[in-house]
């Protein structure tokens, strides 16, 4: 409980901290349970729910209806996965804040143009576009040594997207995020990307046609609540101006 009001405390749940309230004599200063962050660098400087008040944020949840992406050994299409991880990442930053507009909230065929002309038209200020991968032309699946490296990567297109793919990418490595691999920040000349001029990053989550990257995308809730989690942390290194 809060000592100056005998309220109870809320948590924080990006850094698992609580948050005393304004009748505290340092208000909003954050007492750490553990250290799962830089405590000399994360502090609360704004009260709990405005973290990223101002901020807007779209969310592109990659492919959908008739596009279902790749398919998974169990069955799962990539579209949904994509879906799932989107929502996730949505209800926290909008916890902490955010708007949060995202392309897509149904299992519905949406084309790249549209894609780029609703971030256009929504004014948001912060794109990402959530994806998983499959076999390209450097995968042989059979070959052991390579499968074991699959894993995440950030895209980007013009320069100020590179410095938010870098804190993605330090984010993500960060938080493990179930072991899953990173194979790094990469230039890629694609339309969501190409077509907008607000920082933008294409990141592929990973390889769900392998089994037990399936179960993390697909189904595991802490993978997904660990996903949101890296991406509202990078976010909020990038808003700080962290390298």
């Amino acid at each position: 409980a809060c000592a100056s009001c005998n309220e109870r405390t809320p948590i924080d749940p990006l850094i698992n901290a609580s948050i005393p309230c304004t009748a505290a004599a340092a208000p909003w200063t954050v007492v750490m349970h553990g250290t799962p962050r830089d405590t000399a660098k994360h502090h609360v400087k704004t009260p709990y729910k405005r973290r990223f008040s101002g901020l807007h944020v779209m969310l592109d949840p990659g492919h959908g209806g008739q596009e279902t992406g790749a398919i998974t050994p169990q069955g799962y299409a990539e579209a949904n996965l994509n879906l799932r991880l989107a929502k996730e990442t949505a209800e926290l930053l909008r916890t902490l804040g955010a708007k949060v507009t995202l392309t897509r909230t149904t299992d519905e065929t949406l084309s790249l143009a549209d894609r780029a002309a609703k971030a256009r038209q929504e004014e948001a200020q912060i794109f990402l576009s959530i994806h998983c991968n499959d076999f390209s032309t450097w995968l042989d699946p059979f070959d052991l040594e390579k499968r074991e490296k699959t894993g995440y990567s950030f895209h980007h297109y013009r320069k100020p997207s590179d410095r938010l793919a870098q804190n993605l990418e330090t984010s993500f490595g960060r938080l493990d995020l179930g072991g899953i691999k990173d194979n790094g920040i990469l230039w890629s000349d694609f339309y969501v990307l190409r077509e907008i001029t607000i920082p933008a990053v294409l990141i592929e989550s990973g390889y769900p046609i392998f089994p037990w990257q399936e179960d993390l995308l697909a189904v595991s809730p802490k993978f997904a609540k660990d996903y949101a989690r890296a991406i509202a942390e990078a976010l909020e290194d990038y808003i700080d101006g962290s390298a």
